[in-house]
């Protein structure tokens, strides 16, 4: 009756609806007839007659279509409501057989129309999900199928594997039978979903193994479910049990909070904020774990959420690797890298110190000029590791010195023309004895460039500009400023202010610009001094 009375008054509407539009019609056509012959009148009056006899022609016209559309529209209204009375009987014919075949099968049914909602559900249904009918049946069925891929594509296939949501929060593990079935314009879907079972050697039932199963019993990676109000465990495979030493009973009263080292939780609990609050869809960090024994787990996890229509976020979906072994691993490699640079650095000190055997009167001017050149390049803005090359490259740049006989580098006057050429071989004789050896920074090649100058008056190549390296560039400077603030065999020290007079004066012209404001800078503002005194 309530269905009857719906669609007739349905009708009603649509009559008043019809009526409206032929009214319309007929104002507007009738006032453009009249309007249109009183002007045409008033323009030429001989022809009022016959003006008049066309005006009724046409009121005429307009009586006669109004009258056809009329009875169109109202052919085409009766045609519609016979068609929509036709699928609303498809519909409950449907749904009763839909009923009576549902109720003689043992597998749950569920019956989805195109919008996703649950329009009917069968008896096993409601038992293997534990939702009363009227609340099943207002469900949308994205509200109790869990998707743990996010991506809904298996759902286009007439058979897939799932997890299903009964009510008191258990995720339980389905086949689902998919059925597309069109009714007029109007599409529906009837799923079929049994638990899956096979049968052992004495016929008893036994639950088989989905791809689910198989996916949460993997042996080497732990995996879970786990709820965004609690926080806590909804499902969890034996895996990450033994990887914290939990028994499921224990690890199913635990939350993730809880066995999360505290100095991680913080960065894992901003990413599980950011997704609440729908920034992303899911993460990667590496965390640590506290075990029941009290040790530390170092695990790498990878979390996706999967959302509500309306956004919220249903549960989550966390894989969990333990990767101790490959932070132990590292923190061995590491190990072993700082002992190379410590071997390292021992050669390179005692090359340095061999270099100052040669030279007493410069002895540690190679550790300073090092110093001093780390110290530039940390001003520019250069990388830890560009910096490290520059101390070690700055420990050797005189190294071809061994090359030059000691009584020319300790002859207390000045040299000769002759002797300071035999001096200045000893940046070409530091790039030979250096160029077979590998390093991580061009060691060699700086060595060489480092009496360089930017206007091309330094040697031994004669380069200018952007031909020479940055880092040599910061050496030269380093090289000139020690080497004045200090004392040699031919001259006392000018000390360190003439030092950064001639920087300044040569910025630009023999030392690079931005290289010779960083050295300024560290002394006039910085306040840099070196860890030993110049001699």
């Amino acid at each position: 009756m309530k269905a009857g009375h719906s669609q007739q008054e349905r009708e009603r509407r649509q009559s008043r609806s019809i009526a409206r539009i032929i009214g319309i019609y007929v104002v507007v056509a009738a006032l453009w007839i009249v309007f249109s012959d009183y002007l045409l009148s008033a323009l030429w009056p001989q022809q009022e007659e016959q003006l008049l006899v066309s005006m009724l022609k046409g009121l005429a016209f307009v009586g006669i279509t109004a009258t056809l559309l009329w009875l169109l529209m109202r052919s085409e209204q009766r045609r519609e409501t016979r068609r929509a009375a036709r699928q609303v009987a498809t519909t409950a014919a449907l749904l009763e057989h839909f009923r009576e075949l549902s109720a003689k099968v043992r597998d749950a049914v569920l019956l989805v129309d195109a919008s996703g909602k649950i329009i009917e559900a069968n008896d096993a249904a409601i038992g293997l999900l534990g939702w009363p009918r009227p609340v099943l049946c207002g469900k949308r069925l994205d509200e109790v199928e869990v998707d743990p891929s996010g991506t809904g594509d298996k759902r286009r296939t007439a058979y897939y594997e799932s997890i299903f949501r009964a009510s008191d929060g258990r995720m339980l593990a389905v086949e689902v039978d998919a059925l597309s079935l069109q009714l007029g314009t109007r599409m529906l879907r009837q799923l079929i979903i049994r638990e899956p079972f096979a049968w052992d050697d004495t016929g008893a039932a036994r639950r088989d193994r989905s791809w689910i199963d198989v996916f949460f019993d993997m042996p080497f990676i732990g995996m879970a479910i786990t709820s965004p109000e609690t926080r806590r465990w909804v499902r969890f495979n034996d895996r990450l049990c033994q990887m914290l030493g939990y028994s499921r009973e224990e690890f199913r009263k635990l939350s993730w909070v809880e066995v999360t080292h505290r100095d991680d939780l913080g960065k894992d609990l901003a990413e599980f904020n950011r997704v609440m609050r729908g920034e992303i869809e899911g993460y990667q960090i590496e965390k640590r774990f506290i075990r029941k024994d009290g040790d530390v787990l170092h695990a790498e996890i990878d979390v996706r959420c999967r959302r509500f229509p309306d956004g919220r976020v249903d549960y989550f979906v966390a894989t969990v690797q333990d990767v101790s072994e490959q932070v132990e691993a590292q923190k061995r490699i590491r190990e072993y890298v700082r002992r190379l640079e410590r071997s390292m650095r021992g050669t390179v000190d005692a090359v340095t110190r061999m270099v100052d055997l040669r030279d007493p009167y410069t002895a540690g001017h190679e550790a300073r000029v090092g110093e001093l050149a780390a110290a530039i390049g940390q001003e520019l803005g250069l990388d830890p590791a560009t910096c490290q090359g520059l101390n070690i490259t700055g420990r050797l740049h005189d190294i071809g010195k061994i090359t030059v006989p000691s009584e020319i580098l300790a002859k207390p006057g000045r040299l000769s023309e002759l002797e300071m050429n035999m001096v200045r071989t000893h940046a070409e004789q530091g790039f030979r004895i250096l160029q077979g050896i590998e390093f991580d920074w061009p060691v060699a090649e700086v060595v060489r460039q480092h009496h360089e100058r930017m206007d091309g008056s330094g040697y031994p190549q004669g380069l200018a500009g952007d031909d020479i390296l940055l880092e040599a560039r910061i050496m030269a400077v380093a090289d000139v400023v020690e080497s004045m603030a200090s004392h040699r065999p031919y001259r006392a020290a000018v000390g360190l202010d003439l030092a950064l007079a001639e920087i300044a004066a040569g910025a630009g012209v023999r030392y690079d610009k931005t290289v010779a404001a960083a050295c300024i800078r560290l002394f006039r503002e910085r306040h840099f001094s070196f860890s030993t005194r110049p001699s």
